[in-house]
C-alpha cells in the first residue's frame, strides 16, 4: 500500500467514526469525536516519508497524543482555527485550576452523602471511608497541580506550533484522573492527624537490566507469593527518562510465578503492533493490610464516579 493510499484510508476511517460519534450527546462519545476532529487536522503527508512511518505515527497518536506531538513537533502547525482552539484550551485550563482548589480543600459534594448512605451500617466504617475518600481527592489535587506545573514549564506561550501538544497534555491529565487518585495519598496522610494506614510502597526505583526483556518487563517485588493473594495494585506510575507517564502503553499484572517466592510486576505491551516506549522508573503502591485493601476496593465505585464527573464537566466546556 502506498503512503497516499494509507493516509486516505485513515482519513476515511476517521470520518466514518466522526459521523457515528456525532449522533449522540454522551460526554465520552463527544470526547472521542473531538479526538477524531483533531486527527483530521494533521497533515500526515508532511510528517511521514513512508507508509511504515505513517502507520507508526497514527498508532502513536491513538495511544498517546502528547508523545505523538513531542515526536512530530511540526504536526501542530496545521491548526485550522487557532483562535477558537486557544480559547477552548485556556477555558479548560481555568476549569482545572478551579478543580485543583476544590480538591485541595477536600470538597467532595454529594459524595459525602453517597458514601454515608452506602456504609450506614457502621458509624466507624462510614467516617473512615469518608476520610479515605477526602484524602484521595486531596491526593488527586496534588497530582493535578504538579502536572499543570510541568505543562507550564514545557510550554511558556501558546502558539500554532504547540497548541495541540498543550491541549493533549491537559486532556491526558483529565483522562488519567482515576489512575492517579492515590498517587500522593501518603503525603496527604503525613499532613493530617487522621489515623489511616498509609499505602505500602512496593517499588520506587529505576529499571535495571535484569527487569527487561526486549520492551517487556518482569520486576520482582518484596511481596511474598504465599499469604498475599489479596494484594492488588492501588497505584502504579511508569515513567520514561523525561518523566512522562507512559502507563497506557502497558498492561500491568501483579502475579506469582512458579520459579520464585515473590510476586512479579509484569508489564506487557498494550498494543502488540506498536513498540512501547522504554520504562525508566517504576512506582508501585499496594494497601498495607488485607482489611485496608478491602476498604479501598469498596470505595472504587465512588472514585470512578467522581473522576468521571470531572471528565464530563471538562469535555462539555
Amino acid at each position: 500500500m502506498s503512503l497516499q493510499r494509507f493516509i486516505n484510508n485513515e482519513i476515511e476511517i476517521s470520518n466514518f467514526k466522526l459521523r457515528s460519534l456525532s449522533n449522540t450527546s454522551r460526554p465520552y462519545k463527544s470526547r472521542l469525536a473531538e479526538i477524531e476532529r483533531e486527527f483530521l487536522q494533521i497533515d500526515f503527508e508532511k510528517i511521514a516519508n513512508s507508509e511504515l512511518e505513517a502507520r507508526e505515527a497514527t498508532r502513536l497518536f491513538r495511544l498517546s497524543r502528547p508523545l505523538f506531538y513531542k515526536k512530530y513537533k511540526n504536526a501542530s502547525s496545521y491548526v485550522k482555527d487557532f483562535s477558537a482552539l486557544k480559547e477552548s484550551t485556556i477555558n479548560r485550563k481555568r476549569f482545572i485550576f478551579n478543580k485543583i482548589q476544590d480538591l485541595s480543600e477536600g470538597k467532595i459534594g454529594e459524595y459525602n452523602e453517597n458514601i454515608s448512605d452506602f456504609f450506614s451500617y457502621s458509624n466507624i466504617i462510614k467516617k473512615r471511608q469518608i476520610m479515605r475518600f477526602i484524602c484521595g481527592s486531596k491526593s488527586l489535587g496534588v497530582h493535578c497541580e504538579l502536572t499543570m506545573n510541568k505543562v507550564y514549564q514545557d510550554i511558556k506561550d501558546l502558539d500554532e506550533s504547540n497548541i495541540l501538544y498543550a491541549k493533549s497534555l491537559i486532556d491526558t491529565l483529565i483522562e488519567d484522573l482515576y489512575q492517579n487518585w492515590y498517587s500522593n495519598y501518603n503525603e496527604i496522610l503525613k499532613k493530617t492527624s487522621i489515623k489511616l494506614k498509609p499505602l505500602k510502597v512496593i517499588l520506587n526505583k529505576k529499571i535495571e537490566p535484569k527487569d527487561v526483556y526486549e520492551d517487556l518487563y518482569a520486576i520482582e517485588t518484596n511481596i511474598k507469593k504465599v499469604g498475599n493473594e489479596h494484594s492488588k495494585i492501588v497505584h502504579l506510575s511508569l515513567l520514561d527518562k523525561d518523566s512522562n507517564i507512559i502507563n497506557r502503553h502497558f498492561l500491568p499484572n501483579l502475579c506469582g510465578v512458579s520459579s520464585g517466592n515473590f510476586k512479579i510486576l509484569k508489564l506487557n505491551r498494550a498494543n502488540e503492533k506498536s513498540k512501547a516506549p522504554k520504562v525508566y522508573w517504576v512506582k508501585l503502591f499496594t494497601a498495607s493490610t488485607r482489611s485496608e485493601s478491602i476498604s479501598i476496593d469498596s470505595l472504587d465505585q465512588f472514585v470512578s464516579s467522581f473522576c468521571s464527573s470531572i471528565s464530563q464537566e471538562y469535555h462539555l466546556l
